[in-house]
């Protein structure tokens, strides 16, 4: 059976004349060829995102590459960092000393705070032995409260 005779058929039931059918199917073909063009277009728009994530994939790779490198490198830094602090710890570590009266200098007093005070009355620093002498500079010297700097040339 043709397509025209199936028309004919089904428009008897319907009560549509053939030019009626006609115009029915050149609608139908119409909206078929939008739907056809609007199922490429969106093929193509879903190609164009699965390039993108491609690409972004990657990339990703890529910088999870670089983030695993950066760690490791962090952790070999860290790893240096503590074995140079645990060097320096041991290399300026003070351990007490088994007999003070053996290693301290003359002139030293030691002895807790209450047992120097017994012995007699506390030394004013200014006249002690060990006291450093600084004498003040001649240009800090003024009449007034006024501190001049001194001229460099």
């Amino acid at each position: 059976m043709s397509l025209f005779a199936t028309a004919r058929a089904v428009a008897r039931h319907r009560r549509k004349t053939p030019a009626e059918l006609a115009t029915e199917l050149d609608v139908a073909t119409c909206n078929i060829l939008a739907l056809a063009t609007e199922n490429n277009e969106q093929q193509a728009a879903l190609a164009r995102l699965e390039g993108q994530l491609d690409r972004a994939g990657i990339e990703l790779s890529g910088a999870l590459d670089d983030l695993r490198t950066a760690r490791r490198e962090a952790a070999r830094l860290t790893d240096a960092l503590t074995a140079t602090r645990a060097e320096l710890a041991n290399a300026t570590a003070v351990s007490s000393l088994p007999n003070l009266d053996d290693t301290v200098p003359h002139g030293i007093d030691c002895r807790p705070v209450q047992q120097r005070f017994e012995a007699g009355p506390a030394i004013r620093l200014g006249t002690s032995p060990l006291a450093g002498h600084s004498p003040v500079p001649t240009w800090a010297i003024t009449d007034d409260d006024t501190q001049h700097l001194p001229h460099t040339p």
